[in-house]
This record gives structure tokens, C-alpha cells and sequence, in this order.
């Protein structure tokens, strides 16, 4: 566990990892694997890394199966299809433990709002017979600018997997929820080319599954009313409601629209929704993007051109006003915000 800790700290500063303690021989050539990867992601902003440890294998033995699960799209996708079949999504295995960690969406000392995440997330290992597991861990709280900076490319996954190495001895199985397909991947934290390389001997980690796009997932929750009711995909300064304005909400809701089941999201406030459906997205990357042509890809599957007309404008407009926001904020923070809300784009 704390190999993987440190590990994203050491390729940043360069500085050698030398522990006493025995790692299992598989986990050390694979904690070796993630720094050549990230290495050749990153190779401006990464080092070299020389990791030392003695290895002692550790015997594999049949353990429970568990998934991380934060109630977003992801998580909510991976529980359903190994737990029951529907209409073109069949069972695919089974998922004993629902892993959710204090830390990550909700900070550490927001012991509130995590409460509420932890209810929600207890009914859905209520609802489908699961165990729920919390973890609490100040990861993410570390002051260090280099981890702070490189959160998501390159720290998220190995903090998931961190933290459930805290329990590996109850578990063969770890799934990890996808974020992208696998034709559409760039460099990331969890990615299904490095979230393998977590495992040991004892405990496989899983990218489950690269196929699905997030309005795949989507038309899966749109056959599960418990998911749908319970669906929560937006952190927006860290509280549990669902701001149902920032750009993640308002794709999430262009394609529940689409979908045509809106009155069903009711973590959504939906009337916010319908006064902004029709504005304009701001488009500031690759990964932003990509969801933003899966909701045009959407809507124009469920013909659903007012929908339609939304992504593709903001696709198009996004091409020139990213450019120069990207330009404002390299001059101050505060100026990129008042040139991004002049452009009168939701982000």
C-alpha cells in the first residue's frame, strides 16, 4: 500500500523509493510498469524513479469481490451489470462490497456532507444485497503541490488502490468503474492500461469496462429507477446536492432528457435544468469533448435535434473561445473567469 503512496510523490520529485518491508514480487514489477507509463505520458513533468524492496510472494486465496462506488455514473453502471440482467446489458458476475471513500469527492473534514453520500450508498448495498465499506484517508488533503497538481493524471487511481490494499486480504477482486472507451483514451490516473498494474498476487484490479460510453451507462440507469433516483455526479465545492448548472450536471441532464426520463432524476433540480438546456457548453479539453459528443451522438440516436443543435454549437464555439480563455487565465486567474463567463457558456 504505501508503495503506492509514495509512488506518484517520488516520480515528481525523482527521489528514490527504498522500503524494508517485503512486497509481493508481482505488485513490484507492476509499481515499476506505472512509473515507465506515466514516464512516457508525462515525460516533461515525470522522472525516473529506482524502487528497492525486498519481495516475499503473497499466496492468492478465493476472496470476495468489491467495487469502488461514489454513486455516480460509473459506479452506478458497474453495480448493475454484476448484479442484475436488463434490456441489452446482461449480468455479467457478482459484486459483494461496495467500497466509498472520505477524502476524495468530499473533503476529509466535511464529515456532513460525507454522511450523506454514506446514506445514499448504504441504500444501494441495501437495495441489491451488497456489503458497504468506508474508508476515510487524508490522501488528497497532502499539501505537496506536485500531488495536488497531478490529482486526476496520475494520483487518482493509485489512491483508490491504495485504499483498498488497506483490506487486500478480503479481496481477489477489485473492479475500478471506467471513465472513457477504449478508442477514446488518453493519459490518466485510472486508465484500463495502468489500473491493471495495481494488482498483486492475492488481489486482481479490473478497469470495468472501456467499452461503454457514459450515454451507454446511461441507458443502462434509465432501466433502473432505484439508480436514477439515487444518482449523484457532481461535487461542486464539495457538498452532496447535485448543482444541476456546472457542465458535468447539465450533459448528465441533456441526456436523461434525451432518454426521456427526467422526472425520474430526483437528486436533479430539474427546473434549473430546463432554463439552461439550450445554452451553450464550454469545451475546454479532450475528455470534455469526448461526453459532449456522446450526448450529440445521443439525442441524435433518440431524434432529438434541439438537443443536438446544443452539443454541436458547443463543440464549434468552444474551438475559438477556449483559445482565448486558455490566453486570459495565463495572464491572471481572474481575468480567464471574467472572459469564460463573458462568453455566456455554461462550464
Amino acid at each position: 500500500m504505501w508503495a503506492l503512496v509514495m509512488l506518484p510523490l517520488a516520480v515528481q520529485t525523482g527521489e528514490v523509493i527504498d522500503l524494508e518491508l517485503p512486497l509481493d514480487p508481482l505488485f513490484l514489477e507492476n509499481v515499476r510498469g506505472l512509473a515507465a507509463t506515466w514516464l512516457h505520458w508525462y515525460p516533461a513533468q515525470v522522472r525516473p524513479v529506482e524502487i528497492n524492496a525486498p519481495t516475499r510472494r503473497v499466496p492468492s486465496t478465493a476472496g470476495r469481490t468489491a467495487q469502488f462506488f461514489s454513486g455516480g455514473v460509473d459506479s452506478w453502471f458497474t453495480l448493475l451489470r454484476y448484479s442484475e440482467s436488463s434490456d441489452g446489458f446482461p449480468q455479467v458476475g457478482v459484486v459483494d462490497d461496495l467500497i466509498t471513500i472520505h477524502g476524495f469527492d468530499v473533503p476529509i473534514d466535511n464529515r456532513d456532507e460525507f454522511s450523506k453520500l454514506k446514506s445514499l450508498v448504504g441504500e444501494a448495498a441495501n437495495d441489491f444485497g451488497k456489503r458497504q465499506l468506508t474508508i476515510a484517508t487524508n490522501i488528497r488533503e497532502l499539501k505537496d503541490t506536485y500531488w495536488r497538481s497531478k490529482w486526476g493524471p496520475i494520483s487518482h487511481g493509485a489512491g483508490l488502490a491504495a485504499c483498498a490494499m488497506s483490506l487486500e486480504r478480503r479481496f481477489s477482486k477489485v473492479l475500478i468503474p471506467s471513465t472513457h472507451r477504449l478508442w477514446e483514451l488518453f493519459p490518466f490516473g485510472s486508465h484500463p492500461v495502468t489500473d491493471n498494474l495495481f494488482s498483486t498476487s492475492q488481489t486482481q484490479f479490473l478497469h470495468d469496462h472501456a467499452l461503454y460510453s457514459r450515454s451507454d451507462k446511461l441507458i443502462r440507469l434509465a432501466q433502473s429507477p432505484k439508480a436514477l433516483a439515487s444518482l449523484k455526479v457532481c461535487w461542486n465545492k464539495g457538498v452532496f446536492e447535485n448543482c444541476s448548472v456546472c457542465g458535468k450536471c447539465h450533459r448528465t441532464l441533456l441526456c436523461l432528457d434525451a432518454l426521456g426520463v427526467l422526472d425520474q432524476a430526483k437528486t436533479f433540480d430539474v427546473e434549473k435544468y430546463l432554463k439552461n438546456r439550450y445554452k451553450i457548453m464550454f469545451v475546454p479539453s479532450a475528455n470534455t469533448a469526448v461526453r459532449v459528443t456522446e450526448v450529440r451522438d445521443l439525442a441524435l440516436s433518440r431524434e432529438r435535434q434541439d438537443l443536438v443543435r446544443v452539443a454541436q454549437s458547443s463543440l464549434v464555439r468552444s474551438r475559438w473561445a477556449v483559445p482565448l480563455s486558455r490566453a486570459a487565465y495565463s495572464v491572471s486567474y481572474r481575468l480567464g473567469n471574467a472572459v469564460t463567463k463573458a462568453h455566456g457558456m455554461l462550464t
